[in-house]
């Protein structure tokens, strides 16, 4: 994608002309090119940090690059929060590639052969992330704020560079907003909805969706009238906009041209919704301080994924029964639902369910029963 970048953050002027050279030879992809200077940023100041500030290459030796990969384990959002691991693996994976290309294309020649990666102490491992763990859910009190604010959700900073009219990427992402606190699907698998995603059947109005991460397709999560008339009118504004052809399989177009999914970024969603809850005036926790006054609520606690949780919670504060709310979550394990509940909830969905089997089982003998007769 043509644009501009700003160099001036590398404070070595090798390391500068490095990244330059590679962007206008290789051309790379603009994704790959946003992570390779991100990359590149941060170990540029890591070494402004080390004896010489890392301006001599051929000075170079293999603690400056252990120094580099420790600074990427630690590495944080503009936000403050920490990077994911598998984010913090792609960005030390970028800067050492493109040292390895400025060593093949001859523009390191310099360069120390000290320094360079280990491929064992200078791995970053994957960490396991506790995505349906329990205690990150937005609270329905702060919901209720973000709705009033809606309005805004899609104005300033917003992300996605297609010229679209501005009125028509409010509209998408209002209508993502939506999808995330009524359906509890996790980010991928909103931005990555089939086009036509709604089903009826006896009257019942039906989300179609696919989850990604367990490869099971073409689910069916049944939701409430308003929910899918806010998917309508996205539906209806959407055969206006000037789109690829390929891009109609899915209801949430790409907006970069150079996509090659063919629909919404996941990671458009994350940084549009952080740029709106940030914009916005103050948001109250539950209660208040000694002097009476509410508590603020950590803005950072309001990311996508978090309304997977508020979906799950207010079913099971709701008393939804632990094998239905387990249906709902598409869960594999019954385990990852029962950490919503309290024990005492547990207890009585638990007795709820036996109740159901016995019916069950009992239904069953009586028809064998009356089929042996």
């Amino acid at each position: 994608m043509p644009g501009t970048a700003d160099l001036r953050p590398i404070h070595q002027p090798w390391l500068r002309d490095l990244i330059r050279h590679w962007a206008t030879t290789s051309t790379p992809r603009t994704e790959v090119f946003s992570n390779t200077l991100r990359a590149v940023t941060i170990a540029s100041r890591t070494l402004a940090q080390r004896p010489g500030q890392g301006l001599d290459p051929a000075a170079l030796h293999f603690t400056d690059a252990s120094a580099i990969v420790d600074a990427f384990r630690v590495a944080l959002r503009r936000d403050g929060t920490l990077y994911r691991s598998s984010q913090r693996r792609t960005l030390v994976g970028c800067f050492f590639q493109l040292i390895d290309y400025g060593r093949r294309s001859g523009q390191l020649n310099t360069l120390a052969g000290a320094f360079t990666r280990h491929p064992v102490e200078h791995r970053i491992r994957i960490e396991e992330t506790d995505e349906d763990g329990i205690g990150k859910a937005v609270p329905e009190t702060v919901i209720r704020q973000l709705d009033t604010h809606l309005d805004t959700l899609g104005l300033g900073e917003v992300q996605g560079r297609r010229d679209l009219p501005p009125a028509d990427r409010q509209l998408l992402y209002q209508t993502v907003y939506i999808l995330l606190r009524d359906t509890g699907r996790r980010p991928l698998e909103i931005a990555a909805l089939p086009h036509h995603c709604l089903e009826t059947t006896h009257g019942q109005i039906s989300l179609i969706w696919n989850n990604h991460k367990r490869h099971r397709h073409r689910r069916r999560l049944p939701i409430t009238e308003s929910t899918a008339q806010a998917i309508r009118t996205w539906q209806a504004r959407r055969p206006h906009l000037q789109l690829p052809a390929d891009d109609d399989a899915y209801l949430f177009p790409a907006l970069s041209a150079y996509s090659s999914a063919g629909h919404l970024n996941a990671n458009y969603i994350s940084e549009t919704l952080r740029a709106w809850v940030d914009s916005l005036p103050a948001l109250h926790a539950e209660g208040v301080d000694a002097h009476g006054n509410p508590l603020p609520f950590d803005r950072t606690l309001i990311y996508p994924y978090a309304f997977r949780h508020s979906y799950a919670q207010r079913h099971a504060d709701a008393g939804t029964p632990l094998d239905v709310l387990r249906e709902l979550m598409d869960h594999k394990s019954v385990s990852t639902t029962q950490r919503y509940y309290n024990p005492r909830e547990l207890h009585q969905a638990g007795e709820k369910l036996q109740v159901a089997w016995s019916r069950r089982e009992t239904e069953g003998v009586r028809r064998l029963y009356e089929l042996a007769s």
